[in-house]
């Protein structure tokens, strides 16, 4: 899946086009958001999140939101860290008490799991070091990996040095990895992976490793006739990695590139390469990874005259699920507007740069086809959040809200026809989960719309068709 928590290896998926996918369950990775000075008690394990004093959930007091039920479940507090994570079908939060003066290491923190069916509290569990947090999944499983850095004194004979911690955790509360390794070795943690370049002579290459520390896939520098590159790890997927590979260009001058996937779980050769998994009628073999949901992955294929193909396909075997037809994405792209997939319904809205014709389309995850595109006449809609059949997002005139730890969307739209559902509304969804359970802020309307919230309330996604 897409993460936007931070990454040293993973580029923006897109140089022109679309841009990260952020996913509903996966909550786009909310990494290194502000924290609220908000001190925040955790329930009792199986407690509502926030009874009122009578016990029963306080009233919602907003408007009424597209695709949402009447009434919202629970209340969860306002965490110090961020905001609530959606992790598969739970809500964490994060809270933390501050590291020893002068220690130069990360914080303590406290993971506490919701339960989004139900918004009762089902497990906490506790991490030594915490800087930042990304939302991905481990071999299928969601998960939030949490990541802090431990300084290590000089004795007065030693040197000083720092190691690097990524814990992660299920949606269950369930610790699924544990990694570390020395900073100066400077690797990334990804999905409960870690990955490096390390240099050989003269020679870049790519290295993954295992949690035990062992290097689970090297992949030597990609020979392209002038200087040797280093392969790029652009994700991990379901236990795949997906990377770019460069080579010289079949005209003899220059430098191509394609994309290769490789199996973790049995590393050797690729599974597949963009060679052997072009949808019908392509000819480049250059792709750019546009998103991922699941094992699913979105490709845009270059296919001549400025136009190209979005295709649906299986990242274990690059088999073509689907495609567009031609579309005409932006050839800038100033920024990383979010885009959203709905795990529910199998769609995807997907936002082009700000200023094309047909800035937002909405596609099917299942074999590709177009649902709805913008009209040239529109503005330009750029999608958050997908839950209850409707995207919601924002335009120049209906544009985000912004309190101190979060930006929001304010314009809902209906998935199926890409017709407005709502306007500048005051609270939307932040993220949904991948039962279908969304996340609003509690913003009364006698707060200053830059305040923090209360807390976050959790609705459940209405039925639709």
């Amino acid at each position: 899946m897409a993460f936007t928590g931070a990454s040293a290896l993973v580029r923006p998926l897109l140089a022109a086009g679309c841009a990260c996918l952020l996913l509903t369950g996966c909550g786009g990775g909310t990494a290194g958001r502000p924290a609220s000075a908000r001190p925040v008690t955790a329930p009792p394990s199986g407690a509502p999140a926030t009874p009122s004093p009578s016990g029963s959930t306080p009233a919602y007091s907003g408007p009424a939101l597209p695709g949402l039920a009447a009434h919202p479940i629970a209340l969860v507090k306002a965490p110090l860290a961020g905001v609530p994570y959606p992790v598969g079908d739970s809500f964490v939060t994060i809270d933390f008490t501050l590291a020893a003066t002068g220690t130069g290491s990360s914080n303590p923190g406290q993971l506490t799991f919701y339960s989004a069916a139900t918004g009762r509290q089902i497990a906490t569990a506790q991490v030594p070091f915490y800087g930042t947090a990304q939302v991905g999944d481990f071999n299928g499983t969601p998960a939030i990996f949490v990541h802090g850095t431990e300084v290590t004194a000089s004795d007065g004979l030693s040197t000083a040095g720092s190691v690097e911690h990524e814990v992660g955790f299920d949606a269950s509360g369930h610790k699924v990895t544990d990694l570390s390794w020395p900073t100066s070795e400077a690797r990334t943690g990804l999905a409960g992976w870690s990955a490096t370049t390390a240099k050989s002579p003269g020679a870049p290459q790519l290295v993954i490793y295992d949690q035990d520390g062992s290097a689970r896939l090297t992949l030597p520098a990609d020979q392209t006739g002038y200087v040797p590159l280093e392969p790029e790890l652009l994700d991990i997927v379901d236990g795949v990695a997906l990377v770019d590979h460069s080579r010289p260009s079949a005209g003899g001058s220059g430098t191509d590139h394609y994309l290769a996937a490789y199996d973790l779980t049995h590393p050797g050769d690729p599974l597949w390469t963009s060679d052997s998994a072009r949808p019908a009628g392509i000819t480049s073999a250059t792709p750019r990874l546009c998103f991922t949901s699941g094992a699913t992955i979105g490709l845009l294929w270059p296919a001549g005259g400025g136009k190209d193909v979005l295709a649906v396909q299986d990242v274990h075997t690059g088999a073509v699920k689907g495609a567009t037809p031609l579309i005409a994405p932006s050839s800038t792209l100033d920024g990383t507007p979010p885009e959203a997939d709905n795990v529910q319904s199998d769609e995807a809205v997907l936002a082009f740069a700000e200023g094309n014709p047909a800035s937002s389309v909405a596609v099917s995850l299942t074999d590709g086809h177009v649902i709805w595109q913008q009209s040239a006449g529109q503005q330009a809609f750029t999608p958050m959040v997908v839950v209850g059949g409707v995207a919601y997002g924002s335009s120049p005139s209906s544009p985000t809200r912004s309190s101190g730890v979060y930006t929001r969307a304010s314009l809902a739209v209906d998935l199926h026809t890409g017709r407005v559902a709502a306007d500048n509304l005051p609270t939307a969804p932040l993220s949904a989960t991948d039962n279908g359970y969304a996340l609003v802020p509690d913003e009364p309307s006698d707060r200053p719309d830059d305040g923090d919230p209360i807390g976050y309330w959790i609705f459940k996604a209405a039925a639709h068709g």
